[in-house]
């Protein structure tokens, strides 16, 4: 009687497990199915608002932003605000004055070299861009009918750019989801993020200033931000040729090729966002091996990658120079662009840490401290690529951000470049601290910077110091918003991979659980029969002893 039992029971138990195995199998199946009608409904819904013109994140909006943008740029010009601008030192430096610019065009209309005296310091190919304008243009510090008539080509030029910038913003928006899920979740079509970006960036007043002050810093801009979108588009030679266009352009955003190279690995070798354990139900100690046996078959085709990204570079800055030394049969501009940025020969006031410090340091130590201040810049690029491989737009913009502000000659709009790819990080960026604090100090020193230059150099009523100060608030602010950030993106990482090691013990103990009960339950069968023979043998004896 007891066996008999006992067996009922242990079919009762199977039955039990077997049911909830189902329930447990049918609601995965059900919750599957939502997850795809759910989908199914997104994406009809997404087609019906493309096809009304809806959801093609509100291009209408975004085309008044473009047309108001353009009228407020018109008036300025009009206005003859471009010769106030173009004059200050916190928009246009001796590396992107439009002034010095035209001084080279004339030297060169004269058959003189565009080098000769100390006027001109960007590269050749500028130069032959703004050619075609040289018998257009025409300076002059007194306009009084407005100097859009006589300024037109170039300024249409300028105008050209900022709109251009603004849509590859605008396009960048929409392509990082894709690519960088990590640093940004999916966004729909009726989403206001892609303006939101491309707003931010033509109404910025560093921006608008930097466009009326028409300095050349916009083209280095321009390349920048095409680096990035060729970069997520997986265009690799395109976005190599734009980061070498910048670096001819600036030296500088050189750096800007690790993040580029981070992101076109992260589009040609996405990373394994899945839990191999959770998904393909394997025991942690298999899942761990087929992962080494993938990281292992990667490595050469990472560094053959890698190594084509190198060369590409190579070739594409190499052709920028082969092109100026045709252009000017000598290699002058080597000398007089670049060995004047890295040397600090032009120590006129600006927005940066440069001038000052070098100023008043002795001689024989200028080349120690030259070292130190430029090595500053490119000492963060290992680091930060080792520990933000994951984010590589996060490293794209802390990059930015530092060329902005520890450059030799930087202005206004290296600024307005970093602070209009904030949107793109607003994920991560959420729980910064001091962001009314960069904020305040930066309106604080728009207006106070040029009333201390006033009192320092027209009135004689300050001196160097109380400028300088300005310029160190304004660093200050700007090394406190990347510290912030990048404090609370490691932050972010540290509390979701610790959620995910949660997981994953909670996934591998209901396996183990899962796999002992299968256990139970097979020793359990097995045991059966052996049970019911024993009962038969148990029985004939029983028979034969009546």
């Amino acid at each position: 009687m007891t066996t008999s039992v006992r067996a009922s029971k242990h079919q009762q138990n199977t039955t039990r497990s077997q049911q909830e195995h189902e329930q447990q199998q049918q609601q995965q199946q059900q919750q599957q199915q939502q997850q795809q009608q759910q989908q199914q409904q997104s994406t009809d819904t997404n087609i019906k608002e493309d096809i009304n013109g809806k959801g093609n994140y509100n291009f209408k909006s975004f085309l008044l932003i473009i047309f108001a943008a353009i009228l407020i740029r018109i008036i300025l010009f009009y206005q003859g605000f471009d010769q106030l601008f173009s004059n200050r030192n916190e928009i246009t430096t001796p590396l992107t004055s439009f002034k010095r610019l035209v001084e080279g065009l004339h030297l060169r209309e004269l058959g003189l070299s565009a080098y000769a005296g100390s006027a001109y310091h960007q590269p050749p190919l500028v130069l032959l861009l703004f050619y075609p304008f040289v018998n257009s243009i025409s300076i002059g510090d007194n306009n009084d009918n407005g100097s859009f008539g006589t300024l037109e080509k170039s300024q249409i030029l300028f105008l050209l750019i900022d709109c251009l910038i603004a849509i590859i913003l605008r396009e960048i928006a929409k392509q990082i989801p894709k690519v960088l899920p990590k640093e940004m979740k999916s966004i729909s079509t009726n989403s206001n993020l892609p303006n939101i970006t491309a707003a931010l960036y033509l109404f910025n007043p560093f921006t608008i200033f930097t466009c009326i002050g028409m300095s050349t810093i916009n083209l280095t801009n321009l390349a920048i931000v095409l680096s990035l979108y060729y970069s997520l588009k997986g265009m690799i030679f395109q976005s190599v040729f734009s980061v070498a266009m910048a670096s001819y352009l600036s030296i500088y955003p050189v750096i800007l090729i690790l993040p580029c190279a981070l992101i076109l690995k992260h589009h040609f070798f996405p990373p394994d966002q899945t839990q191999p354990v959770a998904q393909n139900q394997l025991p942690l100690e298999q899942s761990r091996q087929l992962k080494q046996l993938l990281e292992k078959n990667e490595r050469p085709m990472l560094l053959l990658f890698y190594f084509r990204i190198f060369i590409f570079f190579i070739l594409s800055i190499s052709s920028l120079f082969y092109l100026s030394f045709t252009f000017l049969n000598s290699w002058e501009f080597i000398e007089k662009s670049y060995k004047f940025t890295f040397f600090v020969e032009d120590l006129t006031p600006n927005i940066g840490l440069f001038w000052y410090y070098f100023i008043e340091v002795f001689d024989h130590f200028r080349n120690l401290f030259l070292f130190i201040f430029q090595y500053h810049v490119f000492i963060y690029c290992i680091p930060l690529a080792i520990r933000l491989k994951d984010h590589p737009l996060f490293y794209f913009w802390s990059l930015c951000a530092i060329i902005a502000t520890f450059k030799s000659y930087p202005a206004l709009g290296d600024t307005a470049l970093h602070v209009s790819l904030l949107p793109l990080l607003y994920q991560p960026l959420k729980g910064v601290k001091y962001s009314f604090i960069v904020i305040v100090v930066a309106i604080f020193v728009t207006v106070l910077a040029p009333i201390l230059w006033q009192m320092w150099i027209y009135q004689g009523t300050g001196n160097a110091n109380f400028y300088y100060t300005i310029n160190l608030v304004f660093t200050i602010a700007q090394v406190l918003l990347i510290v912030d950030s990048l404090s609370v993106l490691l932050k972010l990482d540290y509390i979701n991979k610790i959620n995910l090691k949660n997981k994953l013990l909670e996934n591998n103990q209901k396996l183990e659980q899962s796999e002992q009960q299968e256990q139970e339950q097979q020793q359990e069968q097995q045991q059966e029969p052996k049970q019911t023979d024993n009962q038969g043998n148990s029985q004939k004896i029983d028979d034969n002893n009546n």
